[in-house]
C-alpha cells in the first residue's frame, strides 16, 4: 500500500468536533458538531446546512432504513465542556420532519452514561458504545458494548473497565468489532462466542472510529496517530496511511473514505478544538454497504 498521503479535499469547513459521518441515498452527508449539539448536513454541490439541532453533545449518527437519523448522545459535560442546553444521554432518532426524541436512555436497566458510536448490525439491532467519561474521571463505572433489537429489548454484548470503548462496525457474520481507545486493541464478538483480540494499535495510536473495506480489511482512525491503521482481521497485518490532522471517525463512500477530522490542537482551548473538517480522503478502495435498520 502506498504510504504517501492520498489526496484530500475538504468538503466542510469550520466544523467543532465533527464525527459520525453517513450518507443517504442521494449522496448528502450528515455528520454531527458535537460542541454546537446539532447534527448537520453536507450536499454536494451546495455547501453545509443545519439538518437537526439535538442540544447536549451528539457524538455520532447512522441513518437507519425508516430514513431517520439515529444519534449517540453523550449528555452535556465532556471533560471542559458544557453543553449550553442540556440533552440526556442516550440515543436520540431525527425524524424526516425534523423531529428529535431521545428513544434509548438505559439498556437492559443500565442507565447510559456517554454513548459515543452506533452501527445497525446485520441481524438488524442497533449497537452502541458507551464508555461514559474519559478515563480518570471521577467515579468513572464500567464500560459497555449494548445492542438494542428493534422491538427495544436492550442487552450487554460486553462489559469492560476503563478502557473507552470508541468506534464500532458490524461486520457479515452478524459479529459486531470495536476499538479501544486506551487499550488501543480492536475487539470482535460473534454470536454465542467469546470475545476475541484482532489486533493492537501501535503506541500513540488511538482507536476511534473504524470501517470495514470491500476486502474485509478494517480501516481505524488513529487520532493523535494522524492517519488509519488498516488491519486485516483475519491475519493480524496491519498497515498505515497517513492523514493529516485528527481523524476522528469514517465512512467509505464510493473509492475514498469521508472523514471528520478534528483539526488542529490547540493548546489555548484544551479539549474543546474548534476548527474540525470534514473531508473526501480519495484511497483507491471502497467499502460494502452498511447495514440498515430501524427501532419502533
Amino acid at each position: 500500500m502506498d504510504k504517501t498521503t492520498p489526496r484530500i479535499t475538504v468538503l466542510a469547513a469550520p466544523a467543532q468536533h465533527p464525527e459520525g459521518p453517513d450518507f443517504f441515498e442521494n449522496g448528502d452527508i450528515v455528520y454531527v458538531e458535537t460542541w454546537l449539539g446539532k447534527v448537520s448536513c453536507y450536499r454536494p454541490g451546495r455547501g453545509a446546512v443545519d439538518f437537526a439541532i439535538t442540544h447536549g453533545g451528539p457524538n455520532a449518527c447512522a441513518i437507519g432504513s425508516d430514513g431517520c437519523v439515529y444519534v449517540t448522545q453523550i449528555g452535556s459535560v465532556w471533560r471542559s465542556w458544557r453543553a449550553e442546553r442540556p440533552a440526556v444521554p442516550g440515543i436520540q432518532r431525527i425524524h424526516p420532519n425534523g423531529k428529535v426524541e431521545t428513544i434509548i436512555d438505559r439498556v437492559d436497566g443500565i442507565v447510559c452514561a456517554a454513548p459515543n458510536d452506533l452501527c445497525f448490525g446485520a441481524d438488524g439491532r442497533l449497537y452502541f458504545s458507551d464508555p461514559g467519561q474519559w478515563i480518570g474521571a471521577p467515579d468513572h463505572g464500567p464500560t459497555y458494548i449494548f445492542a438494542v433489537s428493534p422491538d427495544g429489548k436492550g442487552e450487554v454484548i460486553a462489559e469492560m473497565g476503563e478502557v473507552f470503548p470508541n468506534g464500532v462496525v458490524a461486520d457479515r457474520t452478524a459479529g459486531i468489532v470495536w476499538g479501544e481507545t486506551q487499550s488501543r486493541l480492536i475487539k470482535r464478538k460473534r454470536p454465542d462466542q467469546p470475545v476475541e483480540i484482532l489486533g493492537q494499535l501501535p503506541q500513540g495510536h488511538m482507536a476511534d472510529g473504524l470501517k470495514f473495506d470491500d476486502r474485509g480489511r478494517l480501516w481505524i482512525t488513529t487520532v493523535l496517530g494522524g492517519g488509519f491503521d488498516v488491519l486485516d482481521p483475519e491475519t493480524g497485518a496491519m498497515e498505515f496511511v497517513p492523514c493529516p490532522h485528527y481523524p476522528l471517525n469514517c465512512v467509505f463512500q464510493g473509492d475514498a473514505l469521508i472523514v471528520a477530522d478534528r483539526g488542529l490542537w490547540d493548546d489555548a482551548s484544551g479539549d474543546v478544538a474548534r476548527d474540525g473538517r470534514l473531508i473526501k480522503v480519495d484511497v483507491g478502495v471502497g467499502g460494502p454497504p452498511l447495514f440498515r435498520g430501524a427501532l419502533t
